[in-house]
């Protein structure tokens, strides 16, 4: 019997779970009709979703000095890839109660969403990631 690999089945989860959360986002926003707000749950649900996947994304090699990563490098590193973030990046680094780098991630991706540009700026990651590799 073939084992699968962890990564693969956990990237399988995760796509999965951004598909239903996108969907369930999206149908109770039509049946209801209203704009959405931060204590929506399914809007919770999706933030939750987008940061496992970028943070999935991030995993590094194990070995002895491997470090844990944040995912608000890659999502500054948007800014030097498409210049239209730029104005985000200084929002988020401006407002003044964030204090660590999730903070600031969280920070970016609500802002993204809201400017309705989250899917260009990480398609733009997507296809930029070997930038995102560690070096050998």
């Amino acid at each position: 019997m073939a084992t699968k690999d962890p990564t693969a089945v956990e990237r399988a989860n995760l796509l999965n779970m951004a598909k239903l959360s996108i969907k369930g986002l999206i149908e109770s926003a039509l049946s209801f009709g209203r704009t959405l707000d931060s204590d929506y749950p399914p809007l919770q649900q999706f933030f939750v979703v987008m940061e496992h996947c970028l943070k999935h994304g991030l995993k590094v090699r194990k070995s002895f000095l491997s470090y844990n990563k944040t995912i608000w490098g890659p999502l500054e590193l948007v800014e030097k890839l498409y210049p239209e973030a730029e104005e985000i990046g200084a929002s988020v680094r401006d407002l003044p109660g964030l204090k660590t780098p999730l903070g600031r991630a969280r920070a970016w991706l609500r802002l993204a969403l809201m400017q309705k540009k989250m899917a260009d700026y990480l398609r733009c990651l997507i296809i930029q990631r070997d930038l995102l590799r560690d070096p050998l």
